[in-house]
């Protein structure tokens, strides 16, 4: 598996937030598991995203 940076994949941030909020309230079937991370995921909002867009390296971020 390959070492990769966790600021160079906002991936990681997102499932972070995801796993912080199961945490308080875990789940106890697969059906009530994906609910779950679905309802998570329709919170984040297009802010959340261009956050994570504009913390990552200059280098890759998409050029203007």
């Amino acid at each position: 598996m390959f070492d990769i940076r966790p600021d160079l994949s906002p991936i990681e941030t997102v499932w972070h937030e995801m796993k912080k909020v199961l945490r308080q309230r875990p789940a106890r079937t697969i059906t009530e598991l994906r609910q779950k991370l679905q309802d998570i995921w329709d919170c984040f909002t297009a802010n959340f995203c261009q956050n994570l867009v504009n913390t990552m390296p200059q280098e890759f971020q998409p050029s203007k």
